[in-house]
């Protein structure tokens, strides 16, 4: 029954939890409320191995200076280089979980569409970074098998010159 009992009848044929109505089931809220714990735990562990990544990176440098020379600058640089890369992916699940959290409290379509759009871009990035991973993975084994003029015709190594 209305809250106003002089109210003229209203339909919503779409009822009163969908997008229409602005409103997001409680069984939809419960499903993502249920998975940010573990959203945010994988962020934290991105943070953490980023900052090992670019520590280790930094230390690599330091302790094979005196056996490297400055080619030791340049592998821990690209080593910490990798570990800020890494931060991406641990920054777009923070904001999935972030907007998990709004959409606990308010219910709305906007929050849920914010919260799906960072779960989209995080698996946007991800991919991406499987592709480019997997295509150097495969250009690496195309040099170990077939030498390094396979994948640059034309260009000999410095160390084997």
């Amino acid at each position: 029954m209305p809250a106003n009992p002089y109210e003229s009848p209203s339909s919503d044929p779409l009822g009163a939890n969908t997008a229409a109505g602005r409103g997001v089931t409680p069984r939809v809220v419960s499903e993502l409320v249920g998975t940010k714990p573990w959203v945010r735990m994988m962020a934290v562990l991105g943070f953490i191995g980023a900052g090992f990544m670019v520590l280790g990176g930094l230390g690599m440098s330091g302790a094979m200076m005196t056996q490297m020379g400055p080619a030791a600058i340049v592998f821990g640089a690209v080593y910490a280089l990798m570990g800020l890369i890494y931060l991406f992916p641990a920054i777009k699940l923070w904001k999935y979980g972030t907007s998990i959290l709004r959409l606990q409290y308010s219910s709305t379509t906007d929050n849920l569409e914010e919260a799906l759009t960072y779960q989209r871009g995080f698996w946007k990035l991800t991919g991406i970074m499987v592709i480019v991973g997997v295509a150097l993975g495969l250009e690496e084994v195309a040099r170990s098998v077939f030498g390094d003029t396979a994948t640059c015709p034309g260009w000999t190594s410095p160390c084997c010159a």
